[in-house]
């Protein structure tokens, strides 16, 4: 086999282990929808292209990190089954570690999204006032969203009859 070969092949063993983790783990899903709402958010604000640096880069750390915590809370489970205080620590850490990385996704998203979405909050309260269907739209628009991320594992498992992991 070539050395093409393989490089498609990891490209493709890349791609299941994402595909898997969206599928088995509802923190990532959520972290998906958060960063797939900051680039609906950066695109409809037309933030400028160091914005968009930012956010990108804290986006991918945030599920980068998720995968690395999914990946050893795996890895725990699968060479210590039962409890054991030291893979306790090390499924905490790595928790720990998305947890941080998303807190400073969340301070750089106040930063940058805060002063805009203040200026059109204003302006949508004063439509608010004046239009209530467009709270009962924006509101549904949400729970189709939120719905969407987390019935996709159990729509998915349906499917191919198998059981999602928690």
């Amino acid at each position: 086999m070539t050395s093409s070969n393989n490089l498609w092949r990891s490209f493709g063993f890349a791609g299941q282990g994402l595909w898997a983790t969206l599928l088995t783990q509802r923190n990532f899903r959520i972290h998906v929808a958060a960063a797939t709402l900051v680039g609906v958010l950066g695109f409809l604000m037309r933030i400028s292209g160091m914005m968009w640096l930012i956010l990108i880069l804290t986006s991918a750390l945030v599920l980068a990190l998720e995968l690395v915590n999914s990946a050893i809370e795996a890895v725990v489970d699968l060479v210590s089954p039962d409890y054991h205080p030291l893979a306790k620590v090390a499924k905490d850490a790595a928790a720990g570690a998305v947890l941080v990385a998303a807190a400073g996704a969340l301070g750089i998203g106040i930063l940058v999204f805060g002063p805009r979405l203040s200026r059109l909050g204003t302006d949508f309260m004063l439509r608010w006032s004046q239009d209530a269907g467009l709270l009962v739209i924006v509101l549904l628009a949400a729970a189709v969203l939120w719905g969407l991320v987390l019935a996709l594992p159990f729509w998915v498992a349906h499917r191919r009859r198998i059981k999602p992991l928690r």
